[in-house]
C-alpha cells in the first residue's frame, strides 16, 4: 500500500513478507501416476508366470507405460524346419486385462527367438510426422545375451527367422556358417525390407558383430598380424587390434547401432589366410559404416574377389553392464517429413557411449530410399530379440504409440480472468493455468478412452514459484469446458499441500492436483477440445522456468504438456508525486455564505506520478482530513477531473477513503479543473484553512 500526503510527502509501501513454505503430505498416501490412470503394473505373462519385473519409471511426470491392447501382438510361429530355437514373446497382462508389456525373451536357459509387431491398420505412416517412446529392460546379468532390436519393415512377418544363433537378434542374415559364398548371400536370409536399431548386449566373436569391430579370427588370437577391418567404432579383436571395445577388466562392451538387415552391403567377409577354408580362413560379419571404413583383406588381395564396401548404418559402444543393469532404458523416436516424400528419423536413448557421448543418431531418407528399403510408405514396426547359449530378459513397454490417437495438449499461464496470456507475473497475484486438450477423432483409430465405461483423468502440475490455490475445504476449484462449450466447476484433489505466507497473508497451495473425470471424446465427433482452468498464485520471487504442466490420459493413451512460467517479481508499485490544490484568498462573507464550486489551481506539475504493474486492477484512493470548518469535518469537498475522464471526482474532509481510480494502467495522470465547495459557516474567521489529503494505492496483492 502506497500513500502520498498533501504538503508532507509520505511514501509507505506495504512490506512483502515471504516465509519459506513448509510442506506436509496429506494423510492418505497418494496413488502412483500409473494407478491413478488405471495402469496397474501387476498380473502375469500369457504362460502364467507372474510379472515380477520392476515397474517402469514415470517419464516427465507421466506414467512410464500405457496399455496396447489390439495395437500389437506377438509373432510366435517358428520358421519351417527350425529346431534350434523356441518361441519367446509373451505378453504381460495386468489384473485389469490390459496388455502392459511384452517379454520378447526371458531369462530361461534355452535358445529363444521372440518378436512383437503392430496389428493390421496400426502401421507407421512415413508420409506423416510421428513421435514414439518406449522403455526397454535387459535384466541384471552383464554376461547375458543377446539383446533387442527395434524394427521397421515393409510388412509384418508371419514367422520367426530360421535359426542362426542369438546374435542374429531375429533380423540379421544367417552368418552362423563361416563361408564366403554363404556370407555373400546372407542378406537373402535376413528380415526382408527392414531397418533396425539394435541393442546388442553380447559380442559374438567369430560371427555377426565380431568382424565388425575387429575380430578377424574365431579362436585364441594366434594370428594377430592379420588385418582386422578398420572401423570408427573401434571394437577390438581379441588380440587387441583396436582400442575401446574392452573395459578395464578385459570384457567386451555392448553397443547400440542401426542398419538395414536385407541390404547386401550390410555384410562382409573378413579373411585370415589367403587359401584356407572354414573358420580359420575368415568369417562373415555385420558391416557397420564409418568415415574410413573398408571391409576387405589387406595384403592378400589375390584372394579377394569382391569389391571393398563401406558397410551401412552406424554403431556406438556402450560400457559393459550399462544396458543390463536392472533398470529400464528409454528409447525415443521422432520422425519429421521433408515435404518431398522423405524424412528424418532421430532416435535418442538414456545411454551414453564409451566416450561419454549420448547414444543418439539421425537417419535421413529420401522418397527413393523409403521405397528401396521398405517398398512402402506404411511400414510395420515392433521389436525382435533372441538368445543362444547365454540368455537374458528382453522386455518392452510402450509409453507413446503413434497413430492410435491424434491428440495434444497446450498449456499457458493466463490472467486471472483468462482474458490474455501473461509474460510478467508478480508476487501474491493469482493467475489461471490454462490447458487446451485437443483430440481429432477423424484422424484417430480409437475413442479416447477406448472403453465406454472409462473417463479421461488429469494430473495437473505447476512450477516451483507457483501453487494451485487450495480452498478452506482442501480442494482446488477447477473449471472444465467440455467439447460442447459447457463449463462446470469441479473439485480437484491435491496430491499434497504446502502452507506459505505471501505478502502477509497465509495461503494453502498445492503443486500437483488430480481430477478423476474430465469426460470422454469419441471418434464420431471429429475434432474436439477440452479446456481446463486451474487457479494458481505466484508464491515466491524467482527465475523463469519451463516445467511439466501435467498429464491427461485414458485407458489407451496419454498426453503430457509443458508450460513456460515467468519468474515472479515484486509488483513495481510507486507513488512519486501527487498534486497540491490552492484555492486562493476568500472573503469572510463568502465563507459565511458558503463556497459553491470555486475554481482553484493545481501545483506539482498538475499530475500524479504513479507506476502500476499493469497486470491486474489497482485502486487509487484519497482521504482528506478536516479543514476545521464549523468545528468538524464533512463541511468541505474538493472536486477535480483525472486524466481523460469527464466526470469529476469528489472527496470530502471527513477522513473517509474515496476511490479515485481503479484499473490496470493510468496512462493520462493529469489533474484538472479543481473546485472547492464549503458549507455555510457563521463562525468563519480570518486566517488560513488547510487540509491534508492522503493518496493511497491499494495493491491487489495486499488485499
Amino acid at each position: 500500500m502506497l500513500k502520498k500526503k498533501l504538503f508532507k510527502t509520505v511514501l509507505a509501501m506495504a512490506t512483502m513478507v515471504l516465509i519459506a513454505p513448509s510442506q506436509f503430505a496429506l494423510a492418505a498416501t497418494p496413488q502412483t501416476l500409473d494407478d491413478f490412470f488405471g495402469y496397474k503394473w501387476d498380473g502375469t505373462n500369457d504362460k502364467g508366470a507372474a510379472n515380477d519385473y520392476p515397474q517402469p519409471p514415470d517419464i516427465d511426470g507421466a506414467p512410464g507405460f500405457v496399455p496396447f491392447n489390439d495395437v500389437f501382438s506377438p509373432v510366435t510361429a517358428l520358421a519351417s524346419g527350425d529346431t534350434s530355437t523356441v518361441p519367446g514373446s509373451s505378453v504381460l497382462t495386468n489384473t485389469s486385462n490390459a496388455d502392459i508389456g511384452v517379454e520378447v525373451t526371458s531369462n530361461k536357459n534355452e535358445a529363444q527367438q521372440g518378436s512383437i509387431w503392430n496389428t493390421t491398420g496400426n502401421e507407421l505412416d512415413l508420409t506423416k510426422d510421428f513421435h514414439a517412446q518406449m522403455q526397454l529392460y535387459f535384466g541384471v546379468n552383464d554376461d547375458s545375451a543377446d539383446g533387442l532390436a527395434f524394427v521397421m519393415a515393409g510388412s509384418r512377418p508371419s514367422t520367426l527367422l530360421n535359426g542362426g544363433g542369438g546374435g542374429r537378434l531375429g533380423i540379421w542374415g544367417d552368418l552362423s556358417k563361416s563361408m564366403k559364398t554363404y556370407t555373400t548371400d546372407a542378406y537373402k536370409t535376413a528380415l526382408q525390407k527392414s531397418f533396425a536399431i539394435v541393442f546388442d548386449t553380447y559380442s559374438n566373436v567369430g560371427t555377426y558383430d565380431g568382424g565388425t569391430f575387429g575380430d578377424a579370427y574365431y579362436d585364441t588370437g594366434a594370428f594377430q598380424s592379420v588385418f582386422p577391418p578398420t572401423n570408427n567404432v573401434a571394437y577390438p579383436s581379441r588380440g587387441g587390434y583396436l582400442s575401446g571395445a574392452k573395459n578395464s577388466s578385459g570384457a567386451y562392451n555392448q553397443y547400440v547401432a542401426y542398419g538395414y538387415p536385407s541390404q547386401p552391403n550390410q555384410y562382409a567377409w573378413v579373411n585370415v589366410f589367403p587359401s584356407a577354408t572354414g573358420y580359420a580362413a575368415g568369417m562373415g560379419t555385420i558391416a557397420f559404416s564409418g568415415p574410413t571404413q573398408k571391409y576387405a583383406r589387406s595384403g592378400y588381395s589375390s584372394d579377394w574377389n569382391g569389391t571393398n564396401i563401406n558397410g551401412m548404418g552406424a554403431a556406438q559402444l556402450v560400457p559393459r553392464g550399462k544396458m543390463t543393469d536392472d533398470t529400464w532404458h528409454l528409447l525415443t523416436l521422432d520422425y519429421k517429413t521433408d515435404g518431398a516424400g522423405g524424412g528424418t528419423l532421430t532416435y535418442t536413448t538414456d545411454l551414453n557411449d564409451t566416450t561419454g557421448s549420448a547414444v543418439s543418431k539421425s537417419i535421413t531418407w529420401t522418397a527413393a530410399d523409403i521405397q528401396k528399403y521398405f517398398g512402402t510408405n506404411k511400414v510395420a514396426w515392433g521389436f525382435t530379440g533372441a538368445t543362444g547359449q547365454r540368455h537374458e530378459n528382453g522386455v518392452v513397454v510402450f509409453q507413446s504409440i503413434p497413430g492410435i490417437l491424434d491428440n495434444s495438449i497446450d498449456t499457458k499461464l493466463m490472467a486471472e480472468d483468462d482474458s490474455t496470456d501473461v509474460t510478467k507475473t508478480y508476487l501474491g497475484r493469482q493467475y489461471q493455468q490454462q490447458y487446451t486438450v485437443s483430440y481429432n477423432g477423424s484422424n484417430s483409430k480409437q475413442n479416447w478412452p477406448a472403453s465406454d465405461s472409462n473417463h479421461l483423468a488429469a494430473d495437473l502440475q505447476t512450477g516451483s514459484h507457483y501453487g494451485f490455490v487450495v480452498n478452506s475445504d482442501g480442494k482446488v476449484p477447477v473449471k472444465i469446458t467440455d467439447k460442447d462449450g459447457k463449463t462446470t466447476t469441479v473439485d480437484a484433489d491435491p496430491v499434497s499441500t504446502e502452507s506459505a505466507t505471501v505478502s502477509g497473508t497465509n495461503v494453502t497451495i498445492a503443486r500437483d492436483i488430480r481430477i478423476s473425470d474430465i469426460g470422454s471424446l469419441k471418434k464420431m465427433d471429429g475434432a474436439q477440445t477440452l479446456k481446463i482452468l486451474a487457479p494458481v498464485e505466484a508464491t515466491s520471487v524467482g527465475d523463469a522456468e519451463t516445467v511439466n504442466s501435467g498429464t491427461v490420459g485414458g485407458d489407451n493413451g496419454i498426453v503430457t504438456g509443458k508450460v513456460e512460467l515467468p519468474g515472479p517479481q515484486i509488483p513495481p508499485l510507486s507513488f512519486d508525486a501527487a498534486p497540491d490544490f490552492d484555492f486562493g484568498t476568500v472573503g469572510v462573507a463568502d465563507m459565511i455564505a458558503g463556497l459553491k464550486s470555486k475554481p482553484g489551481t493545481v501545483a506539482n506539475g498538475s499530475k500524479f506520478q504513479i507506476t502500476l504493474p499493469g497486470d491486474t486492477n489497482e485502486t487509487v484512493q484519497a482521504e482528506m482530513s478536516s479543514f476545521g470548518l464549523n468545528g468538524a469535518g464533512g463541511n468541505v469537498s474538493i472536486g477535480f477531473k483525472l486524466g481523460d475522464s469527464t466526470t469529476p471526482v469528489t472527496i470530502t474532509d471527513n477522513g473517509a477513503a474515496t476511490n479515485v481510480f481503479t484499473g490496470k494502467t493510468l496512462s493520462n495522470q493529469n489533474i484538472s479543473d479543481p473546485t472547492i465547495t464549503t458549507a455555510p459557516s457563521r463562525d468563519a474567521k480570518l486566517g488560513d484553512y488547510k487540509s491534508q489529503i492522503t493518496w493511497t494505492i491499494v495493491d491487489a496483492a495486499t488485499n
